[in-house]
């Protein structure tokens, strides 16, 4: 039997925005109740609190809370930074990884985790990196956290299908952490409204599965392709309803599979005993520096040329100027630097577009 994961990722906190994802919410997790796995940013929780409060009283009440007993059959809330600000930053020299890692990724991890603990009454178990944007160097930070496992990025791995269905955890020789890493297949695309029918699409999961020889699937995407939004901005996606009953209808199709089983993706961390050592993988690629080497969803490649270089290197200057600054001004003003420099991390803020 293969296990099946869903994952949607929602980081905007705009609240016209919040009605359509409250309803995607509400309809897949909450009534139909499929044990989807919702990635939110903090921004999208405070905003999920303030425009649709009879979905979040339905998330304190309904969704999986590892803290009661972790039940793999109900929807899971995990997180994103709090602005979506990427865990690694790409091109900053590597004496200030560990600054950006203490004194940045910690602080937007712990707020997204605040908030789903103290609004939504949630303690995540696991973590969407913006963008999948992902390195192992960051999983001693995320651990640390409190976190359980993070989604990577599948594209990276190419046509090896059979490395996408693994579990992995940051690991060489016998030094590594407990976090566990679970790939995307992106050989899957749910969010294609060219895509074949949800029986499709069922049948899809089930010959990569088979021609893998892997019994794990976890599949997603950006919430905005279910809630309409792409749709009217002529970037493909369904309407809220087409996109709704999309869901709902993979949901009925994977159940109906004996030879499929729909769970969250921290059910998936948990039927993995014995993961694999990323670095090992990496390693196999023929990559030299596998603990910073970066991956994303970006694009087809997993790679970064998607950033805009200037744009990267904006965020690197501030994050070299506050780490000098430390003990030469004082901190508050420093924290109220940094505050406003939340307000422009998010990775969508780093794009050539």
């Amino acid at each position: 039997m293969t296990l099946v994961g869903i994952v949607l990722h929602e980081h905007q906190a705009d609240d016209r925005r919040m009605w359509p994802v409250g309803e995607v919410v509400r309809r897949v997790g909450l009534e139909k109740k499929a044990p989807v796995t919702f990635s939110m940013s903090g921004i999208t929780m405070e905003a999920i609190l303030r425009c649709c409060s009879d979905v979040a009283k339905g998330m304190q009440w309904d969704f999986a809370n590892r803290l009661t007993g972790w039940d793999p059959h109900k929807p899971e809330l995990v997180i994103s930074t709090h602005n979506h600000m990427p865990i690694v930053l790409p091109g900053l020299p590597l004496e200030y990884w560990g600054a950006y890692f203490e004194g940045f990724v910690a602080e937007q991890v712990g707020k997204s985790k605040s908030t789903a603990e103290g609004g939504l009454h949630r303690t995540p178990r696991g973590i969407f990196p913006p963008e999948m944007m992902f390195a192992p160097a960051a999983a001693h930070t995320l651990q640390n956290s409190g976190l359980q496992y993070a989604l990577i990025p599948g594209e990276v791995f190419g046509d090896h299908r059979w490395a996408k269905g693994q579990v992995y955890y940051v690991g060489n020789h016998n030094y590594g952490f407990d976090i566990k890493l679970l790939p995307r297949v992106n050989d899957i695309s749910i969010g294609d409204v060219l895509n074949n029918s949800a029986y499709g699409l069922k049948e899809r999961i089930k010959h990569v599965a088979r021609s893998a020889n892997i019994g794990r699937v976890v599949i997603g995407w950006d919430m905005g392709h279910f809630t309409g939004l792409y749709h009217y901005e002529g970037r493909g996606g369904y309407t809220l309803h087409d996109g709704i009953t999309r869901l709902c209808q993979l949901a009925d199709e994977i159940r109906s599979d004996p030879e499929l089983h729909l769970v969250n993706c921290g059910a998936v961390a948990d039927s993995y005993h014995y993961p694999r050592k990323i670095y090992d993988a990496y390693r196999e690629m023929g990559i030299g520096d596998p603990h910073h080497f970066t991956i994303t969803w970006m694009n087809g490649n997993g790679d970064l040329s998607s950033l805009s270089p200037d744009k990267v290197r904006q965020k690197i200057d501030f994050v070299i100027w506050h780490t000098r600054s430390l003990g030469h001004h004082d901190g508050q003003w420093l924290q109220d630097r940094k505050n406003e420099f939340y307000l422009h991390s998010g990775t969508e803020h780093m794009m050539h577009w």
